[in-house]
């Protein structure tokens, strides 16, 4: 028995509806919780009749969800399903944009993703026809779980010329471990439960199995100064499309865990700046970097996590030092006389302290000149990417703070 499978790309318009007959072979019907109808191909159990073109449509309460069984299904197989196809959209998207196409033979169960399903059977002229047998049951209606909406905040305790931050004082901290070497290369940001952000020039020619990401630690030297500290497994990375290497535009990149990260109050998620489209020139930020990055320039790495206090400046100040390839909207400029993130900080958060007291994610570390020297550093915004980032991260959950 073979059962071919081909999932075609998400979309979403979302339509009503209520399996009654209308129009021959075009089927309309309202399913109640715990009730089940059967969808079976026409002519039942005689193969189908050859260019056929049916339609089901169904519709559960609000709150339940659709499922779709089909214990006898052979239609006649086809490269991609080209030919002979059985079509379920989990989401009734009349378009069919995210439908689930089947041929050949085997069982399958589908379960929608709201309270509304639509199924479509297709075949050429040519075709010989087919068989299938489904059942559809809308399950009980559930009761939402409460939402906790929270972010950026900062577990109070008590770089280059930075001071030593307190165990677990950013829980959105973390960073990028390369397994071939074991070491820290990069920081990265947690903003979701299986998502953090990073820079895109940190993982290039870089495979996925090879990185880790290291939450929840402090003094990477010893391990035993909190007991948040884990490593995750990297499901995916995916850097900016329009990331230039060559003139570090665009330099962000979301990363996917292979598993949720627990939040608690020495792990969790930095804000994004859905609120703050601007940041003025005099904005004093927070910046880790990678927090565990070098001391100073060409010098050794600090096992503890190290912080430090930098001045947004006029992006002209960068472009005077790097010419015109830093851009006056994607890019955050900062500085501070003596201080600075230094050589293994990319990727790590340049952060503010907003209302409420929450930290917001102004910006990822991208590049800089020597450390703590008369050059600023420059930062990839944040705000202009929230579109990308939401894209990419359809299952992530956003707090507004």
């Amino acid at each position: 028995m073979r059962l071919s499978l081909l999932l075609l790309a998400t979309g979403a318009l979302i339509i009503g509806g209520a399996l009654g007959a209308s129009n021959g072979c075009d089927y309309y019907q309202e399913v109640a919780a715990g009730q089940t109808f059967q969808v079976f191909s026409p002519n039942y159990p005689s193969n189908y009749p050859k260019g056929v073109d049916c339609r089901w449509e169904a519709v559960a309460p609000s709150n339940s969800k659709l499922i779709l069984n089909c214990s006898v299904f052979s239609l006649p197989n086809s490269n991609s399903c080209a030919d002979d196809r059985f079509r379920v959209s989990p989401t009734g998207d009349a378009s069919l944009s995210d439908a689930h196409v089947y041929c050949g033979s085997g069982t399958f169960s589908v379960q929608s993703t709201n309270n509304h399903m639509l199924m479509t059977l297709t075949a050429p002229y040519f075709s010989n026809g087919g068989v299938f047998l489904c059942s559809l049951t809308a399950t009980a209606p559930t009761t939402p779980a409460p939402s906790v909406c929270d972010c950026g905040w900062r577990k109070q305790s008590r770089i280059v010329n930075g001071r030593e931050t307190g165990v677990n004082e950013y829980p959105m901290m973390a960073a990028l471990v390369d397994f071939q070497i074991r070491d820290i290369f990069c920081g990265t940001t947690v903003i979701a439960r299986r998502y953090c952000l990073s820079a895109a020039h940190c993982l290039l020619n870089r495979l996925t199995a090879d990185i880790g990401v290291l939450i929840g630690d402090h003094d990477i030297s010893t391990g035993t100064e909190t007991n948040s500290a884990r490593v995750l497994l990297t499901e995916t990375f995916r850097a900016h499309p329009q990331y230039n290497s060559a003139t570090q535009q665009n330099d962000i990149a979301v990363i996917r865990v292979a598993a949720d990260i627990v939040f608690s109050l020495e792990v969790g998620p930095a804000c994004l700046p859905f609120r703050f489209s601007t940041t003025a020139v005099g904005t004093v930020v927070q910046v880790l970097g990678k927090g565990w990055g070098t001391t100073e320039y060409t010098g050794p790495k600090s096992d503890r996590l190290m912080g430090t206090q930098l001045d947004v400046v006029n992006v002209t100040r960068c472009q005077q030092t790097f010419g015109s390839k830093v851009s006056t909207t994607n890019q955050l400029c900062t500085y501070r006389s003596g201080t600075d993130a230094c050589q293994a900080d990319s990727g790590g958060p340049v952060l503010w302290l907003g209302p409420g007291d929450r930290l917001q994610l102004l910006g990822v570390i991208s590049y800089g000149k020597g450390c703590a020297s008369q050059y600023p550093g420059v930062n990839t915004r944040i705000y202009p990417y929230l579109d990308w980032i939401l894209n990419v991260t359809p299952d992530a959950e956003y707090c507004v703070r």
